[in-house]
């Protein structure tokens, strides 16, 4: 196992899911800038990018498209949910998606 998740899974008593849900390429740049300054002087950069390499990312959609949305869509009857699955369905959020998917965290990582 990785030693930065050791270290983690330690520390948090084993309370740890190794999973970042994110909305764009933006926030998980700003987490891995994070988490890289964290512990860059404790770790070699190679353990940093297995770290990345090993979570698992999700695609969420922001909370403020929805709300956005729900305002700009007020008297329509949406919901929360419906707002979600109708976000989902957008182009430009499916963009997101896919870019944050296909991002190259190694390549990211090797820039810093």
């Amino acid at each position: 196992m990785n030693r930065i998740i050791d270290y983690i899974i330690e520390r948090r008593k084993g309370h740890y899911c190794h999973v970042l849900e994110l909305a764009n390429v933006y926030e998980l740049q700003s987490t891995i800038d994070a988490i890289y300054n964290e512990f860059i002087e404790q770790y070699y950069k190679e353990e940093i990018i297995d770290f990345f390499d090993t979570i698992s990312l999700y695609y969420i959609i922001n909370d403020d498209d929805v709300q956005t949305f729900l305002n700009d869509e007020a008297g329509t009857g949406f919901s929360y949910i419906e707002a979600v699955d109708y976000l989902a369905n957008d182009e430009d959020k499916q963009q997101e998606e896919e870019e944050l998917y296909n991002f190259d965290i190694e390549e990211y990582i090797n820039n810093l």
